[in-house]
């Protein structure tokens, strides 16, 4: 039996683990950690445990780690959230004796990961283009410069954040100065068609302001899988239909000179300390080139549609890492496109309490 913990296994990315998983668990045993109690998938692993929220009390949670892993002894352990990535990967570095299970590579590659401007960075340093990214609390001449040539829109980000949320388009110098300053932005170039954007803005003037709203293209997303001994598992490339900010339609990338590149991304982080999952997100620039925009270190809320799609990338991680054997999924037609659609589940309270109150399940 192979044991196997997910931090935040109630995420969505852990629920994609759970799909990938499905009907081929018989060998596996499934642990998670998760901050709320709520959520119906922590009921489909075989034990979970009620932990700390590890961004506002991370020596709560690294306790409460500490017990886990002498209590269960994992074989390997799954971050499901940037932050958990960051986590393992300084928890690594202070108990290397851990290391070997952690899915994930060095702390300076993953500090890069869940900070846009440190991401902005080591791209360049990797020499991967990567959408033009400046602190705004930068001074006012290097702010100049980073605007020299360039029309708005740009993008203001959060520093650490995920999701999409509380990024802001910026169509005017006005916009802009409100977030000069402020220590956790970042302004970027925006990557991608940006003629729609005016588009909606004239239809707005025209017509106002629609309740509900979205900008939503084509993104190109790459998966890269790095074995411990830092060789490639294998690379995969997928074109992601947006709607409302989420992946809704997902298919296969078959651009030779994508995959070429895609490869050789992926093996620049293995050179530089990376193990595990590397998702690059890209969008096509002017020139009809892809410029990454964000890094990942971990799976993501696509990792079952790849597997639909044809990459399987829980069966190469567990045998890279566990020396673990698991069935192929066999589907008598494999699709080319797969439609993520939303599933009820209802919720059971007595469950929920029994976690909420003991700390652990079952």
């Amino acid at each position: 039996m192979t044991t196997i913990l997910l931090l935040s296994g109630g995420s969505l990315v852990g629920q994609n683990i759970l799909a990938a998983l499905y009907g081929r668990r018989q060998n596996v045993k499934l642990i998670a950690t998760n901050s709320k109690s709520d959520e119906p998938s922590l009921f489909l692993y075989d034990k979970v445990y009620l932990c700390p929220t590890l961004t506002t009390h991370p020596s709560e949670f690294e306790d409460v780690f500490l017990g886990i892993l002498n209590n269960e002894s994992p074989d390997l352990i799954v971050p499901c959230r940037d932050e958990d990535v960051y986590f393992l990967a300084k928890f690594g570095e202070k108990f290397p004796e851990y290391k070997y299970k952690l899915l994930c590579g060095n702390k300076m590659v993953a500090d890069a990961l869940v900070d846009k401007e440190k991401s902005a960075n080591l791209c360049d340093k990797m020499r991967i283009p990567f959408a033009k990214t400046i602190l705004a609390d930068s001074q006012r001449n290097a702010l100049n410069t980073f605007m020299d040539g360039f029309s708005f829109p740009i993008v203001a980000k959060p520093v650490r954040g995920f999701a999409s949320q509380g990024v802001y388009l910026i169509l005017n110098s006005d916009q802009m100065e409100y977030f000069i300053g402020k220590k956790d932005y970042i302004f970027q170039h925006y990557v991608g068609n940006s003629s729609q954007i005016s588009e909606y803005m004239e239809s707005v003037r025209l017509l106002g302001l629609p309740l509900y709203h979205s900008f939503e293209q084509t993104k190109v997303s790459i998966q890269g899988n790095i074995s411990p001994d830092g060789s490639i598992l294998g690379t995969f490339i997928t074109l992601h239909q947006m709607m409302n900010g989420k992946s809704d339609k997902v298919s296969i990338s078959n651009q030779t000179d994508w995959l070429s590149q895609s490869n050789e991304w992926t093996s620049v982080f293995s050179e530089n300390g990376w193990r595990g999952p590397i998702n690059i997100q890209c969008q096509i620039d002017e020139n009809n080139q892809l410029c990454a925009y964000e890094l990942n270190g971990r799976f993501t809320g696509a990792t079952h549609a790849r597997l639909l799609l044809g990459f399987d990338e829980l069966k190469l991680t567990l045998e890279a890492w566990c020396g673990m054997k698991i069935q192929v999924q066999n589907l008598k037609n494999r699709p080319e496109i797969v439609r993520k659609t939303m599933q009820n589940t209802f919720l059971d309270i007595e469950q929920c309490h029994l976690l909420s109150e003991s700390g652990t399940w079952p």
